[in-house]
């Protein structure tokens, strides 16, 4: 008598692997073909190299078969929670860089975070500063400070204390608007320095740029301009 296991399907995470990898592989094949010179009505679509009255149908199967799997892959990668939760920790940590920790300092009430921890008792008559601000919420150009780090640097141990949002004087969160030539001046080169140290990167975002690539490289040869070795950078071999 045979026990039978539970049904084995597949989890988001694994919709998400296995479909970036189909257009990551089909993506690089076709960069591959359009550089290397091939003729684009010649593409096998599904192994099939068959002559044929009408080749250039061969390019345009080509063509939608890239979309389908960019469009398969895309559904997935929206629902995927890892996307949401990279998206949140790129957000938390830009505000922990200096540039922002500067604008979040200097756009909150100093005097008021301080006379709140005065009254929580954190006060020990000695001389107090901020440290640091931690900031929740992921919206791009308003940050939500939910605790303020607030130090004694008149004692020799550097005593620490959180002051949180709630403990405030008036018990509001602290909101502080964010320019938006600041969020995407720092924010865009920061993104990148992050996204290739993480790879979340490899797996799932460079799909996406490979699909570009390789339906970009197919409109210019459609449109006349043939990438064949890379635009005539690359020499032909010769024989």
């Amino acid at each position: 008598m045979s026990v039978s296991s539970g049904s084995s399907r597949p989890t988001p995470a694994d919709k998400v692997e296995s479909r970036a990898r189909n257009l990551f592989v089909l993506s690089s094949a076709v960069i591959v073909y359009m550089i290397a010179g091939a003729d684009l009505n010649n593409l096998a679509v599904l192994g099939l190299r068959a002559p044929a009255r009408f080749p250039q149908v061969f390019a345009w199967a080509a063509s939608i078969a890239l979309l389908w799997f960019w469009w398969r892959y895309l559904v997935v990668w929206l629902d995927a929670r890892s996307r949401l939760e990279f998206r949140k920790d790129f957000l938390q940590a830009l505000r922990q860089t200096k540039w922002f920790q500067r604008h979040l300092l200097k756009n909150i009430d100093t005097d008021t975070v301080l006379k709140s921890a005065d009254e929580a008792g954190y006060l020990t008559g000695g001389e107090m500063s901020i440290e640091q601000i931690f900031v929740d919420g992921d919206k791009r150009l308003i940050a939500k400070v939910e605790q303020i780090s607030v130090a004694d640097v008149s004692e020799e141990s550097g005593s620490l204390y959180s002051v949180n949002s709630y403990q405030m004087m008036d018990g509001k969160p602290i909101l502080v608007a964010i320019p938006w030539w600041m969020h995407y001046g720092i924010g865009i080169p920061f993104y990148w320095w992050r996204v290739i140290r993480h790879e979340y990167f490899a797996n799932q975002i460079f799909p996406h740029i490979l699909f570009v690539v390789a339906l970009a490289l197919i409109v210019l040869k459609v449109a006349g301009f043939d990438p064949a070795g890379l635009f005539g950078i690359l020499s032909e071999e010769v024989r």
